[in-house]
């Protein structure tokens, strides 16, 4: 399965009642893109699951919003078939990502770019983003580790024609 496309959206590692629904943990609740329907490709996310190493797809019986998003897989019938698969993270193709306004980015294109000081000198390329619950965080990896919020105190620009961005190197203590 080719995943260079495949932008994981969430994790799976607890199912929901007895008929094969599981929670959904995604990473983007508020806005999320998956409805009944799509289609994803989920991966193991340890031992545990049968899940194949190169990943299978599945498509979206029912997914619901609320407290918790709960969701069911058109081929899963039962707790105990997806209590084999889990636990599991959930991929879905980048192209189906809907167009963005200018202006706009989607943070996960912002992995790999290189980062730079405002003087110019390289700092690195940012390696993974995570979440604090209030700010979203790049984590930057070259001459030295940097967590980096994202920010205008921080993110002075962003080129996406040159895959580049420029901070203000917060002071460490």
């Amino acid at each position: 399965m080719e995943t260079n496309n495949l932008i994981e959206l969430g994790h799976c590692r607890k199912p929901h009642g007895i008929k094969g629904a599981f929670t959904l943990s995604l990473f983007n609740r508020e806005d999320s893109i998956l409805k009944n329907g799509s289609l994803v490709s989920i991966f193991p996310l340890s031992k545990e699951s049968e899940v194949p190493e190169e990943g299978m797809n599945q498509e979206i019986k029912t997914i619901s919003f609320g407290n918790k998003v709960i969701c069911e897989f058109t081929s899963v019938k039962d707790r105990n078939f997806l209590e084999t698969l889990i636990p599991f993270s959930v991929f879905y193709p980048r192209e189906n990502f809907p167009s963005l306004d200018d202006g706009e980015i989607y943070l996960n294109d912002l992995i790999g770019m290189d980062v730079f000081n405002e003087a110019g000198d390289s700092i690195g390329s940012v390696d993974s983003l995570s979440s604090n619950g209030v700010q979203d965080i790049l984590h930057i990896k070259g001459n030295q580790e940097l967590d980096v919020l994202f920010i205008d105190k921080f993110v002075i620009s962003i080129d996406l024609k040159e895959r580049s961005i420029i901070i203000n190197v917060p002071e460490l203590i």
